[in-house]
């Protein structure tokens, strides 16, 4: 759907509301016709015929200033993305500080960690510096929103969510370039660990909560892949030397699950004792771990036998733990 952009002169004299339509005087349409505000989305481009779809569903997020240090930050671990958003910007069309005064040849001037783009006489005249900032946020929201879209499959004009960009950032590896108001606002936590009382400030139950983005990353739940190899180079040998399988990832993943005695947040991945693993002075492989809480664990090392007759056996608790991990997603 294509529509008309305009801009609304009132004549209040006479009742009237002109539409200064610019060069698309042509193309203005005939009959009844619906007048509604221009999304911000639009606010870079010239008098005439627009696309509707593309901005019709205009994200929350496109306005949203905390996300700034992000875009930021994305530009700079994200090299490659820079040239894409100068493209981007260069694509449009005409002066961004539209006016009577612009000029037909344009260029791109730096502003931060984005572009804006302006016609010779703004670019060399003492503009504002204000506006040209604010359309310098504008093009890079507009840019990464439309990155994200392309990474998701989301369709053109769709509104991005925050849960999405969550989720786009995790797949990329970069959730930990997330502002903390933004980590806080999805979480439902305040913005600070103090409120604002007549007494003055004072802190909150906040304070005792893991950080923000460590709480998200945990919430990630690191994914491990784990692959089999039918022919090992090592079992080729007579006698090959023991080897300990290690994997941090899988451990931090049975570190966030619930004590399998008390089913409160775990402290530790408990590796197994007995059963034939683990050497003097080395524990069994990462694999063979299962989740427990500090009281719960130091209790086992001091008297295993007494710990499994009354909370189960290892291997019971061992094989649940595997098994959810295939379940979720951990284990591959």
């Amino acid at each position: 759907m294509q529509a008309v952009l305009a801009t609304a002169v009132p004549v209040n004299e006479l009742g009237l509301l002109v539409l200064k339509l610019g060069n698309q005087l042509a193309q203005a349409p005939r009959g009844r016709v619906l007048l509604s505000s221009a999304p911000s989305a639009l606010d870079s481009h010239q008098p005439g015929l627009v696309n509707v779809p593309g901005v019709a569903a205009e994200s929350p997020l496109f306005a949203d200033r905390r996300l700034v240090p992000l875009w930021n930050a994305l530009g700079a671990v994200s090299s490659h993305h820079l040239d894409s958003l100068q493209a981007f910007i260069r694509r449009g069309h005409g002066c961004q500080l539209a006016s009577e005064e612009c000029h037909k040849e344009v260029t791109l001037r730096k502003v931060g960690g984005s572009w804006v783009r302006l016609c010779w006489i703004h670019d060399h005249e003492l503009a504002d510096e204000a506006v040209i900032q604010e359309a310098a946020l504008r093009n890079q929201a507009s840019f990464w929103l439309q990155v994200i879209r392309g990474g998701l499959h989301l369709p053109t004009g769709h509104a991005v969510s925050l849960p999405e960009l969550c989720w786009w950032l995790t797949l990329n590896g970069w959730i930990d370039l997330l502002p903390e108001s933004i980590t806080r606002a999805v979480l439902g936590r305040p913005e600070s660990s103090s409120r604002q009382t007549p007494l003055g400030l004072m802190d909150t139950d906040d304070q005792y909560l893991p950080e923000p983005i460590d709480q998200i990353q945990r919430l990630a739940k690191p994914v491990v892949r784990f692959i089999a190899d039918a022919e090992p180079p090592l079992s080729f040998i007579p006698r090959p030397k023991p080897m300990r399988w290690k994997c941090e990832a899988y451990t931090r993943f049975v570190k966030v699950q619930p004590c399998v005695v008390c089913q409160q947040q775990a402290d530790d991945p408990h590796h197994l004792i007995g059963h034939g693993q683990g050497k003097m002075g080395s524990k069994s492989h990462d694999l063979f771990t299962f989740p427990l809480c500090r009281q719960h664990h130091d209790e086992l090392h001091r008297d295993v036998s007494g710990w499994e007759r009354k909370h189960g056996s290892q291997l019971q608790h061992l094989v649940a733990t595997l098994d959810r991990a295939l379940k979720v997603g951990a284990l591959e």
